[in-house]
Formats: structure tokens, C-alpha cells, sequence
């Protein structure tokens, strides 16, 4: 059977059917599955039969009211046990029609989706038992014939009574489900994920366009979203699918904060009605069809703000963490991480709880979703990588640094992370502890110790059975290490420190075996027998750490940069400027009622592949070329950035119920790096003043630098240095020394004139400092503007026995 047959009998069975590509499962046409899809109409899948291969797969996204059970009997997969054991507690369930690829001749087997009529509305959790999972209208779809599975199988339908069918049933053949499963199956507690009606939706969109104001400009990233269309556009694939995904890229950006939705909407528009569509496409060219995307998207959005767009533009907000003390904005400096704390923390309810548990303990809402987002990482299922956008798959492991001064909370942060991560899933009691013990993953918790414990902690020493016809059936078996059946480790240390001495000893491999951990590379450790050798093949294992760092003591992670180990950590303050007083304490919101998400079906090596935005996929490839091509000299400390952003996008899809990386939560990971950044150079600031303290010290000390021992001895030279400026600013306004000026009287001097006036004092490697002393005591003063810096003579001077030359020479 080709597509085009396929669709249209799907259709007229009352199906909502999507192409995928051929032999594969995913990925289906965008914006049409999931909590927010929508079906297809005539036009779309009139579209994908025509445009895509006539031997591509098809799936079926439920209509309403429709339950799949997809149960997992092959193998060693528990789900026909399962199922064995609901039947004995609800009854037995009325024949129905299954599909599965499994089956043959006789029957579709012990492994296949049975599908049954429920009441319109009711909502099931994602697994119903172990091996056997649900699937729904908003959550998954099922493949069906006539689709190839990627390991060649085809699939078949079967009717009520075990046969093979060359047809799919009608949605009236479909039986209900019986009353007692009904009541016997839990209930999905959470609710929809995030669709609000097509007047709220409208609503809220009224409300975003009439709070921006007219006149705002629009910041880099709603830019980058109009420049990104003609291109995208024009790239082959559907057009109406992209610019659907456009639209609720841009109206997703307007909620986050972004500014300029009001001005980039309209070009969008434009983009749209200016399709050269071919008459059977002509209806797309309608502003109804634009219409529908823009309601669309806003419904979906509006459901994750219900109060509307984030306060702060995240653009506006990275640009303060860049900009350089004294800049004479003119504008009161505010802390950055209070708009990132909002827009971070206010985008979600369970975000909110986070930060409500932490601040009900006294302790940092950022270190607490650091060691949130660690242990989550901990409890993810080995074969879930991240896909190979650059060279081959990346794995999760991940490192999160807590830093601030001794006592404020590192080790009281992740308690609270593992409080609120302690919570039991809410429904029928017996079943849910059945999903919960076959779904979590407790980690194995290690402390501050070497190498190989890391390395150890994957593996168990098991004996190897001895053959059934052993000459010698009594000899001790011997033992070999062998990799757990769930690899699955978290480092905890409450000091940094403590890893340092550990890896200061004659031989330690900690800080290697921490690199290459952190990258799911190999690890190995010799020893002096080979019983004692052990290796963990490269991405076998999953490994997260969490590790308090003060920022006195953050060179043990910042000095081994050429290495790639600070780039390979997120960075997280323990400090909370904003920490409630004792009336305004918030109340503790209980534990998150959280799963372990429930990926897809592994690829045939055995791996799920997270699936990444476009926008993700192109800023690692952007940031792998510039590498390549050797433009980031001197970004040591960002090597690694984008993929530590990737893992804590993971993490908060994970974190949220979702097994991929949506455009929001990436952008959402973003402003988290965004903290990570400053708090990582606070620490670099830290060790700066250290060393130059030191530095001072050590010259005073041994007396080698005659500037440092003329400071100790009199305090002067910089105050001299600056009087020398004031000197030669002065001399250059009022037109002396005309040869040694590079400019008109009156027009200011330069950066040049100052170095000028102090390098024949040998005092040039003191401008900087000279110059800011000038300026404070009002000698001199900038009178250029944004381009330029132009120093003329200030208010006041300095006293006469301070301009002296004797006491540089």
C-alpha cells in the first residue's frame, strides 16, 4: 500500500494518520502530535501524500476518546506478565484490534498495541505497569502498516478475533474499555501539559501586543527569528509546517521577555503572503491560515504564561552581565540575577516549587535546581545521549559547582534537591509503586575518594561460572569485574578542596577519570595484578557530580583549564540576596511528584537520542566552526559552553516530563549558563585579586620592584603617576608641547598622551590605575562621547609638592 493510499484510508476510518520517514519511527511533521498538536486537515495530508516517499512509515495520533495499550511481552520485557496480572485484578479484557509488528500468521503475539474506546477526556499516566505503557491523544502516537520497523519487521493489523486484517478498523469497531479498568487504572493527576481555549488564547495575545509598546525596538533573538524565515522557508521542506514553528518561535519569545514581537509579527506576515504557492496550496496564502498559526501558537504559550510575557528582556539582561563598571549609562545598576531569577523560576509551576522549597529552607534557589537537575541526570537511563550534531553522540554527565564562601549552605542545597526529588507518584498506591520501582534509578552515592572508586563504583566483582563438565568442579571460580546493571553513580563533595587532596598524591588519576567522566569517555585504571585492572567502556555509563566550591579555592577547577575541566561544569551561586526574613518565610510545597521520563524505543545500537531545536543544532555547529577556523583565541573557559547548555536543556526537559529538548527550555538553559558565566568569573575575579594581593606581598616582602617598595614605603606613586597626567593634559589643552600632541589644543588627549606622559618615568604599566586616580580627586575628566575618550583638564589639581619628578627617577 503507497502513502497515498495509506492516508486516505486512515483518514476515511476517522484516524488522524502522519508520515514518517521510511523504516523509522520519528520524527513526525511538526506541531501535529503531542499536547499541543493539532490534527491535519484535507490540505495537509493531501500535501504529505504528495511530498512524501510513497514507502514512507505512517503513525496514528489517538482521536479523542481512543486508548492505546502498547504492551512490551518479547524478550525479557515484563509486559505479558503484566498485563496478566491487570487482568486478574480488573477482568478480562473484550477482543479488539491489535497492531504490532511482531506478530505473524497465527496471531499478533504477546507484544502489540490494543486499542479501546475511553470516555472523552480522560487522561492516563504514561506507564500503566511495568512493560506496559499508554498511549494517548496528547501523549505518543503508534506506528502502523503498512510502515517497515527500522529493524525490518512490518507491521499488520489484526481483527478481533487474532487474524491478520489487509485493513484498519473504523473508530465505530473499536470496543470501550471495560468499567472495572476504568476504575481500576490510575489517573493522570498532572492534567494537560498546556493548551488553553481558542478565546483565552486570543486574549492573551491581545494583551502581549497592547503592553509592548509601540516604539520598542526588537532585540537580537526576535531579529535573528525574521532574518532566520526567507531561508527556512525556501529550504525544501513544508513550508506551512515552517512557518507554523516560526510563529510560535516568535510568539514563544515574546512570553520569555523577548522585546519587538509587535514589529517582527507583521514581516513574518509578509513572509507569508508572499509564497509563490501553487493553486491546490493557494488557501495557505489566506490571512485566516496565518491567523490560525498565530492563535495556535498563543494558545500553547499562554497555557505555560497565564500572566502573561516575563518582566526583563533576557537580551537586555545578558547585555548588563557584559557591560563594564562605569560605563556612564546613567542608568542605576540593578542585579542581573534578579531578572533571571524571574525569568528562570517564573516559567514554570514546578520551577516555582523549586524555589519555594529553597527558600523555605534558607537556602539558594539557583544551588538547589543545580543539584535538582544533577541528580535527575543521575537517574537517566544510560542508552539517552544527546544526538551528534558535532562528530558522534555526547553524553549526559554532568557537573554542577556550588559556590560561595564555607557555611552558607552547599551541602544544605542538595538535601533539599533530594527531598524534593523523594516524592511518590499520586494515584492507585500499589500500581504506582510497581511503575516507580521499575522506573527509578537510585545512583550509587560516592564521596571525596580516587580515581579508581569512580571507576569502581560501575562495576561489580562476579564469579565466572565454572563449564558444566569441569574436571575440577570444587576449584574456587575465578572473578572478574563486570559492569552493573545500572551504571549509575553521583559524586557528592561537600568542598572542592577535598577532591584537590585527593588528587595530589603520588599517583592519583581522580582529576583525568573526573575529565573523562564528565564526557563519557573511557575509563580505565591499572594496577599491579590484572584482577585489579578496570575498565568502563566510553558512553556505558551515566555519572553527574555535584561539588561546593568557595571561590577562594575555585584555581583547583579554573587552573586546569587547558584541560577542558572548568568548561565542563555549571557554575551555581549558594548566596540568595533575596533570602525571605523570618515573617516571610514561604511554606515548604512538598516533593515534586516526579518520573524518570519514559524515552523512545532505542535505535537499533541500542541508544535514544535526545532530539534538539533547530536553534540548538545550528549555535553548536556556529560556535564548532568558529573553533575550527580558530576565531575564539583566548576562550578557554567557553570551549565547552554549549554543550554543558545542551545537557542542562536536557536536564529540564527531563525535569518537566519531556524526553526531547523543546525551543523554550533551550533558551531556558540559556539564562542558566547566563548565571553560570558571571559565577564562574566572579570566581575568576577572586583568584585575580588573590594573586596580584600576593603579588603586592611577595614584593613588599622581598623588596625587588621599586615601584611596589616606593608604595610601601610612601604611598605615592600612583597619586604621583596621576599628578603627571594632570600635567600633561593640562600642557596639550592649553597648546604647549605642541610637537609631543597628536592633536588640536582643546580636543582632549588620548589614551596615547597619557602612556605618553608616564613612560619616561617608567610608570606606563600604571596608566590605568593612574588615570582612574585622576579622575576620581576631579583632576581630569572624559569629555568624549560613546566613540571616543577625550581627557580635559577637571575642576581641581593636584598640590604643588605633589608633581614631582625626583621621585621616579
Amino acid at each position: 500500500m503507497s502513502l497515498h493510499d495509506a492516508i486516505s484510508a486512515y483518514a476515511a476510518a476517522g484516524w488522524h494518520p502522519l508520515p514518517l520517514p521510511p523504516g523509522k519511527k520519528t520524527p513526525p511533521p511538526s506541531g501535529f502530535s503531542g499536547e499541543h498538536g493539532r490534527d491535519a486537515g484535507p490540505a495537509e495530508l493531501a500535501d504529505w501524500a504528495q511530498r512524501f516517499p510513497q514507502d514512507a512509515n505512517v503513525a496514528l495520533r489517538m482521536p479523542e476518546g481512543v486508548l492505546g495499550i502498547d504492551v512490551d511481552g518479547y524478550g525479557d520485557k515484563p509486559g505479558a506478565a503484566s498485563l496478566a496480572g491487570l487482568v486478574a485484578q480488573h477482568g478480562p479484557l473484550p477482543p479488539t484490534w491489535v497492531s504490532t509488528s511482531r506478530g505473524s500468521e497465527h496471531g499478533p503475539g504477546s507484544s502489540a498495541i490494543a486499542f479501546y474506546r475511553v470516555p472523552p477526556g480522560r487522561r492516563f499516566p504514561g506507564v500503566l505497569e511495568a512493560g506496559i505503557e499508554a498511549i494517548q491523544r496528547h501523549h505518543r502516537y503508534a506506528v502502523v502498516a503498512p510502515s517497515v520497523h527500522p529493524e525490518g519487521r512490518e507491521y499488520r493489523w489484526y481483527a478481533p478475533d487474532g487474524q491478520p486484517s489487509p485493513r484498519p478498523p473504523n473508530f465505530g469497531e473499536i470496543p470501550a474499555l471495560p468499567e472495572p479498568w476504568l476504575a481500576g487504572l490510575p489517573a493522570d493527576t498532572q492534567g494537560p501539559r498546556g493548551q488553553v481555549s481558542d478565546e483565552a488564547g486570543s486574549a492573551w495575545l491581545g494583551a502581549l501586543m497592547a503592553a509592548e509598546a509601540a516604539n520598542a525596538e526588537a532585540c537580537p533573538v526576535v531579529i535573528d527569528t525574521v532574518l532566520d524565515a526567507p531561508a527556512r522557508l525556501n529550504d525544501g521542506t513544508s513550508r506551512h509546517d515552517t512557518m507554523n514553528a516560526l510563529v510560535y518561535r516568535l510568539v514563544a519569545q515574546a512570553a520569555a521577555g523577548h522585546r519587538g514581537f509587535a514589529h517582527a509579527l507583521p514581516l513574518l506576515r509578509q513572509q507569508w503572503e508572499k509564497l509563490d504557492l501553487d493553486a491546490e496550496n493557494a488557501e495557505r496564502r489566506a490571512a485566516a491560515e496565518f491567523e490560525r498559526m498565530l492563535t495556535g501558537a498563543a494558545c500553547k504559550v499562554a497555557a505555560k504564561h497565564p500572566d502573561g510575557p516575563a518582566s526583563g528582556d533576557p537580551c537586555r539582561i545578558a547585555a548588563d552581565l557584559k557591560a563594564q563598571p562605569g560605563s556612564g549609562a546613567g542608568v542605576p545598576e540593578a542585579d542581573p540575577l534578579e531578572g533571571l531569577e524571574a525569568a528562570v523560576f517564573g516559567a514554570s509551576d514546578r520551577l516555582q516549587a523549586i524555589r519555594q522549597a529553597a527558600r523555605s529552607r534558607l537556602v539558594s534557589p539557583w544551588a538547589v535546581l543545580g543539584c535538582v537537575l544533577a541528580r535527575v541526570i543521575a537517574e537517566t537511563p544510560v542508552p539517552v545521549v544527546l544526538p551528534p550534531t558535532v562528530g558522534g553522540d555526547a553524553s549526559l554527565n554532568l557537573a554542577v559547582a556550588l559556590v560561595g564562601p564555607s557555611g552558607v549552605g552547599k551541602s544544605s542545597s542538595d538535601k533539599v534537591a533530594r527531598d524534593l526529588l523523594a516524592g511518590a507518584p499520586v494515584g492507585n498506591g500499589a500500581l504506582c509503586s510497581a511503575v516507580a520501582v521499575n522506573n527509578r534509578i537510585r545512583p550509587k552515592v560516592l564521596g571525596a575518594g580516587s580515581g579508581e572508586g569512580i571507576v569502581q563504583s560501575f562495576l561489580e566483582w562476579v564469579e565466572i561460572p565454572l563449564p558444566a563438565r569441569s574436571p575440577n568442579p570444587g576449584a574456587a571460580r575465578p572473578k572478574v569485574w563486570k559492569l552493573r546493571a545500572k551504571p549509575n553513580s553521583l559524586l557528592v563533595v561537600d568542598e572542592i578542596e577535598r577532591v584537590a587532596a585527593v588528587n595530589s598524591r603520588s599517583g592519583a588519576t581522580l582529576g583525568p577519570i573526573l575529565r573523562n567522566a564528565l564526557t563519557g569517555d573511557d575509563l580505565s585504571t591499572s594496577n599491579a595484578t590484572r584482577e585489579r585492572d578496570r575498565e568502563v567502556p566510553a558512553m556505558a555509563y551515566r555519572f553527574a557530580a555535584i561539588a561546593g566550591v568557595q571561590p577562594e579555592l575555585s584555581g583547583i577547577l579554573l587552573d586546569d583549564a587547558s584541560a577542558g575541566t572548568p568548561q565542563r561544569w555549571a557554575w551555581l551561586p549558594v548566596t540568595d540576596a533575596n533570602a525571605a526574613d523570618e515573617d516571610d518565610m514561604p511554606e515548604w510545597p512538598g516533593p515534586l511528584v516526579w518520573l524518570p521520563v519514559l524515552h523512545g524505543e532505542a535505535g537499533t545500537d541500542g541508544r535514544t537520542r535526545v532530539q534538539l531545536p533547530g536553534e540548538a543544532r545550528l549555535a553548536i555547529r556556529e560556535a564548532h566552526r568558529a573553533r575550527l577556523r580558530n576565531l575564539d583565541r583566548g576562550q578557554n573557559l567557553d570551549g565547552h559552553a554549549l554543550l554543558t547548555r545542551t545537557k542542562l536543556a536536557a536536564a529540564l526537559a527531563f525535569l518537566h516530563g519531556e524526553a526531547d529538548v523543546s525551543l523554550e527550555l533551550w533558551e531556558l538553559a540559556g539564562r542558566v549558563m547566563e548565571v553560570s558565566d558571571r559565577t564562574r568569573e566572579d570566581c575568576v575575579q577572586v583568584l585575580a585579586r588573590a594573586t596580584h594581593e600576593r603579588s603586592v606581598a611577595r614584593g613588599r616582602q622581598l623588596g625587588v620592584q621599586d615601584q611596589v617598595r616606593e608604595d610601601t614605603r610612601a604611598g605615592l606613586l600612583v597619586p604621583r603617576l596621576a599628578a603627571l597626567i594632570w600635567q600633561m593634559v593640562q600642557q596639550h589643552n592649553a597648546g604647549e608641547r605642541a610637537a609631543d600632541a597628536k592633536h588640536e589644543p582643546g580636543e582632549g588627549c588620548t589614551g596615547r598622551c597619557l602612556s605618553r606622559a608616564l613612560r619616561r618615568h617608567g610608570g606606563a604599566e600604571h596608566r590605568d590605575a593612574a588615570r582612574d586616580e585622576a579622575e576620581r580627586h576631579g583632576w581630569i575628566r572624559n569629555a568624549g562621547d560613546d566613540t571616543r575618550t577625550r581627557w580635559v583638564p577637571g575642576p581641581s589639581k593636584p598640590a604643588t609638592e605633589t608633581v614631582t619628578r625626583e621621585v621616579l627617577a
